[in-house]
């Protein structure tokens, strides 16, 4: 919220708010909740929002909503919004060209595009992450060894550890000869080495089966639109936020002439009024010449 949105009085900050409509009762009118918050970035899009939500109703009936929206690059968020700004015309393709996809904090990778495109598209989407591994050979002993740099979203790397272990235990991988965890302040490392008989490319397929080291991620983009539970694409989530961003301006630019003129009542008498802001009026018109270069008589 701007410091000079709403007066710094707790009292007068709510009846500010609730006179401009931007806070009203709840269902049972037990309390008050504000119908929007106050951001400069689109937190929906840029942070991870996975929420449940479930309104009760007289009849003892419940309607349960949840949504999952994944992550994405906050630059290149804000980038497809500038474009969206200069071309309200954007397909979701073309929206793509900007966000090609989430940003997970953990990395990882996502296995093709085309479920990316039909979550954008539609909305909803099942997402096929992956871990980053690579395979290392030493030169002398002749043996291979898996490294594991980068995990699913919302996977443990300790429970990771654990399950690969187990499995080994089990004798469900065979090959695995040993296993550590080599990770620092520098980054993930997880080591894990291979006999001389085995094969990396098989068991590498046989961890993203049966560990965490492949992860489905559900997109779910609902959210509340006007009152109203909406599925929205990607083009949707975006101009949702700049629609609210232009109200949030427009109010907050109309609290601002309000005070302005209040405070002119109040230093200047009625009769001189007119002359005051014709004078701001044509001092900032003639600074902008000034700026600009022009010159005038």
């Amino acid at each position: 919220m701007v410091e000079s949105e709403f007066p710094r009085s707790p009292a007068a900050t709510l009846s500010a708010l609730v006179g401009g409509g931007l806070i009203a009762a709840t269902f049972l009118d037990f309390a008050l909740w504000p119908l929007a918050w106050f951001a400069f970035v689109p937190i929906l899009v840029a942070l991870e929002r996975p929420m449940r939500a479930r309104r009760a109703i007289w009849l003892g009936l419940v309607a349960g909503m949840a949504t999952n929206v994944p992550p994405h690059n906050l630059g290149e968020v804000c980038d497809a919004l500038v474009a969206l700004i200069d071309n309200p015309d954007l397909t979701v393709d073309d929206l793509m060209r900007y966000i090609p996809g989430p940003d997970f904090p953990t990395a990882g990778f996502i296995c093709g595009q085309a479920p990316v495109r039909e979550a954008y598209h539609e909305g909803r989407g099942i997402l096929a992450v992956r871990a980053r591994a690579e395979i290392e050979t030493d030169e002398k002993s002749g043996r291979s060894a898996i490294i594991v740099t980068e995990i699913p979203y919302q996977v443990n790397k300790a429970r990771l550890v654990e399950r690969i272990a187990e499995l080994v235990n089990e004798r469900k991988l065979d090959g695995i000869s040993d296993l550590r965890d080599e990770s620092d302040r520098d980054g993930m490392r997880v080591v894990i080495e291979l006999k001389r008989d085995a094969v990396p490319e098989v068991l590498l397929n046989q961890l993203y089966k049966h560990t965490p080291m492949q992860e489905s991620f559900g997109v779910n983009m609902l959210a509340i639109v006007e009152g109203r539970p909406r599925l929205l694409t990607l083009k949707d989530a975006l101009r949702v936020f700049l629609d609210h961003r232009r109200n949030v301006v427009a109010r907050r630019t109309a609290y601002d002439l309000r005070q302005a003129e209040a405070r002119l009542h109040r230093l200047v008498p009625a009769e001189f009024q007119f002359q005051v802001v014709v004078f701001f009026q044509l001092n900032r018109l003639f600074g902008r010449f000034r700026l600009t270069g022009i010159r005038y008589s």
